[in-house]
């Protein structure tokens, strides 16, 4: 649960991984999803374009292995 404190949003997720490297990856996008969405452009007005587009790159990130490196 992440909260964005200046428009009162909760982001409330479960993300339970599975497989191989599932619980990798439900620990990036733990990290990283709330923080990358809440900055987004669009999140005030769209926050489903937000979450969409951050999600989008996020499973890009996981696929390119960048999970592995510093993410900013």
């Amino acid at each position: 649960m992440k909260e964005h404190k200046s428009t009162g949003t909760l982001m409330l997720c479960v993300l339970d991984g599975h497989g191989e490297a599932g619980d990798l990856v439900s620990h990036f996008i733990t990290d990283h999803l709330a923080r990358k969405t809440f900055a987004h452009k669009s999140f005030k007005t769209d926050p489903g374009l937000a979450m969409r587009d951050e999600v989008l790159k996020l499973e890009q990130a996981l696929l390119k292995g960048m999970y592995c490196a510093v993410w900013p």
